[in-house]
């Protein structure tokens, strides 16, 4: 199997995902054979960017997800570089909060009975740091 052949059949995998042809596991098995049969000719894997197309096939019901609001509505959303851009344009970061540690004073009046029945009151000052 060339690196071409592959490539032909990686694009051949691609309209029967997008046309609904091939089901998920069905794309699987498809994709472990188109592996192996390079492996087994080539005594290698696939390219790094073959792989990375092969894996968008196995994930292409996530990535052609082009709900905007997919980060609040699925457990574990998967973006594209696109969507992810648009995600960090929008929810840009204008200022930045810094937490420092420093002095906190708080107070509390107290009243109790004394042991000879006296009420007494009293403020007490607590420093938290």
């Amino acid at each position: 199997m060339t690196e071409q052949h592959l490539l032909d059949r990686m694009k051949d995998l691609k309209i029967h995902a997008k046309t609904g042809v091939m089901s998920r596991p069905g794309r699987f098995k498809e994709i472990e054979k188109l592996i192996e049969a390079y492996y087994v000719q080539h005594e290698k894997v696939p390219p790094s960017y073959m792989l990375e197309k092969l894996a968008s096939l196995c994930l292409h019901e996530e990535l052609s997800n082009r709900n905007s609001h997919k980060m609040a509505q699925e457990c574990f959303p998967i973006l594209t570089d696109h969507q992810h851009a648009r995600r960090n344009k929008r929810e840009k970061v204008y200022h930045q909060i810094e937490f420092r540690r420093s002095p906190i004073t708080g107070s509390r009046s107290v009243s109790y009975v004394s042991e000879d029945n006296s009420h007494t009151k009293g403020k007490q000052v607590f420093y938290v740091s």
